[in-house]
């Protein structure tokens, strides 16, 4: 009966999350308030100033990590067959599951999730980091530097002008990191600052990450900059850290960019390597033939890039952009 009644405890302590009335919010661990620094510290060298992290959306971003961690929805797909990325939800938990896909197409049902989890009242919007090395606050910030979406997210730019930010949220443990930006302060205030800092200690790089750690490792590049008819059109990935990188379920996407925006022109197969993993120092090159999303090869004339993703590995979407010409 004691175990029962211990094992209710802890869901419900799961369930119900941390507590945010004022004077019991969430204490921030190390990681956590290294990565708040990180992110403010970002923002101040672009002239802004910093946001406040808030009880509700850490614990927001702290779901979020667990549920990544223990059900995977990254790791499924919608109706269509189109594969759900870091912002999916399980159908596990307290909330309204969504399988989140490239398009954006289920924003909604990320967005709405303070509001489903706390007493935020207003939108959230996440920015999310997956490293099979484990995730750190040095390789979460370099993978979000490295992608300017996520840097827009960060900087108020882009599709995120004039979305002043006014609270966040910080969830990192194991090999994932989110962090979660609102329009409105947090109604359950601050998160607290945990135990007091280690005393000062010379720094090293891992307090400056270079942006060069986007990809955990991997690197992408295209044979050219502007490809010939007759010229064959190929892309070269190569691992530059210690230890093994994952390539299951890898796949690239090429698009062209028409009408003012990227558009989808073709993407390959999951797992299109025969040999899935890469340890450092090893490259891997491979041709793209043209090929439309129909199946037809013709491939006009015109700016196209390459988007490789390696989700068992990382969650950076790498990109090199190229030119066909005649």
């Amino acid at each position: 009966m004691k175990t029962g009644l211990l094992a209710m405890l802890i869901l419900g302590l799961l369930a119900g999350g941390l507590g945010l009335s004022p004077g019991q919010e969430p204490l921030l661990n190390d990681k956590e308030r290294r990565l708040a620094e990180l992110i403010n510290q970002t923002r101040a060298e672009n002239g802004l100033g910093a946001v406040e992290v808030g009880a509700s959306l850490t614990k927001v971003a702290r779901l979020h990590v667990g549920d990544l961690t223990q059900y995977k929805p990254d790791e499924g797909a919608d109706s269509r067959g189109e594969e759900c990325n870091l912002h999916s939800w399980s159908n596990r938990g307290g909330w309204t599951p969504v399988c989140y896909t490239d398009d954006h197409q289920y924003a909604s049902l990320m967005w709405s999730k303070p509001r489903e989890l706390t007493s935020y009242t207003g939108n959230g919007y996440e920015i999310a980091h997956f490293s099979g090395l484990g995730a750190t606050p040095a390789s979460a910030i370099a993978s979000w530097k490295g992608s300017p979406d996520h840097l827009d997210v960060i900087l108020e730019r882009g599709a995120f002008a004039g979305h002043p930010w006014k609270a966040m949220g910080v969830g990192i443990d194991g090999n994932f990191a989110c962090v979660w930006f609102g329009e409105i302060a947090d109604p359950a205030g601050p998160a607290a600052a945990g135990a007091a800092p280690a005393p000062p200690r010379q720094e090293t790089s891992t307090d400056h990450p270079d942006v060069a750690a986007f990809g955990a490792g991997l690197v992408l590049t295209a044979a050219k900059t502007a490809f010939r008819a007759k010229d064959p059109v190929s892309f070269t990935l190569t691992m530059t850290l210690p230890g093994t990188a994952n390539l299951e379920r890898c796949r690239y996407t090429i698009q062209i960019y028409a009408d003012g925006q990227w558009q989808k022109y073709f993407q390959s197969e999951k797992s299109f390597f025969k040999d899935l993993t890469m340890s450092q120092g090893h490259s891997r090159t491979w041709e793209w033939s043209r090929v439309h999303e129909d199946g037809t090869h013709f491939a006009k004339p015109g700016k196209y890039r390459i988007r490789f993703r390696a989700p068992k590995h990382t969650s950076d979407i790498l990109v090199a952009e190229f030119e066909l010409k005649d």
